[in-house]
């Protein structure tokens, strides 16, 4: 690629290619046995050279999958790149946004190796390569999988077997006399608090959102985060969870009549096998 000045061309480079070569003259100049003792004078630290370079691997990782991405367009075997041009390109974007790139673009991405060349548009790749914490890792593909109303990724994402508890998982069944206390309950690295809040942002039902309500294991911050999302169904099911009868007739006088947490609430209330609270 050129630009003309005058009637002389002037040769260019593109922009990802152009600060990958900046960056890795900075590796070069940084990591310089002839500089060690300027750069002792300058401070420069042993985290910000190892900075520069994870940035110059990610870059180039990039590079590469844009490569494959502007083939896949060419070729038409990307209906997603080409129904949802990525903005901004993926090699201006940072190693979280990377991952909810290729999750999003790529979702069969392969994943057999964190050095394999064709495991370039997977985000486990990314999550190897770079070590990502698994709070690095959950928020991008957690807001991918709840775009998408994957709800089944997002329970493969967080759950091993028995992730969610008895009343949790009863969401969809019902809840009645048989619901036991939540046990074993399970670890969310970005909290379920923040889950709650992004599939409330993606306009989930109001069971998936309740369904990670439930897993806040405090009851109050429970309750309250449950009002600031407007869950009615999750304060129904705290309630019952708590066997406070009262509570419960109290919220469900304020329900609309045959919705689904005003259904949960009267079934609670009419079983006569909960031991309320007195």
């Amino acid at each position: 690629m050129c630009v003309m000045q005058g009637s002389n061309p002037i040769p260019t480079e593109p922009v990802a290619e152009t600060k990958l070569a900046a960056l890795q003259t900075i590796r070069h100049r940084v990591s310089s046995s002839e500089v060690e003792t300027r750069l002792r004078l300058l401070n420069v630290s042993q985290l910000e050279l190892d900075l520069v370079t994870e940035q110059i691997q990610l870059l180039d990782c990039q590079i590469k999958l844009q490569h494959v991405e502007d083939a896949a367009v060419k070729k038409k075997t990307n209906q997603i790149l080409a129904s949802h041009p990525a903005s901004p390109p993926v090699t201006r974007q940072s190693l979280l946004a990377t991952v909810h790139h290729c999750e999003f673009y790529h979702p069969n991405g392969t994943s057999s190796s964190p050095v394999a060349p064709e495991a370039i548009n997977s985000s486990e790749f990314y999550k190897r390569g770079f070590k990502m914490t698994e709070m690095e890792y959950q928020w991008p593909l957690v807001r991918v999988f709840a775009q998408r109303r994957q709800w089944d990724k997002l329970e493969q994402l967080m759950a091993h077997k028995g992730f969610f508890s008895t009343a949790a998982s009863s969401l969809m069944g019902g809840v009645g006399g048989g619901t036991a206390p939540f046990t074993n309950r399970p670890q969310c690295a970005i909290g379920f608090d923040n889950m709650a809040v992004i599939l409330s942002d993606s306009q989930a039902p109001a069971d998936v959102v309740a369904k990670y309500l439930m897993c806040i294991k405090d009851q109050h911050s429970r309750l309250q985060q449950a009002g600031v999302l407007d869950c009615k169904l999750a304060v129904v099911l705290t309630y019952i969870e708590n066997k406070d009868r009262h509570s419960l007739e109290l919220f469900a006088s304020r329900l609309v009549t045959g919705s689904k947490e005003s259904r949960e609430a009267m079934k609670a209330l009419e079983d006569r096998s909960i031991k309320w609270k007195k």
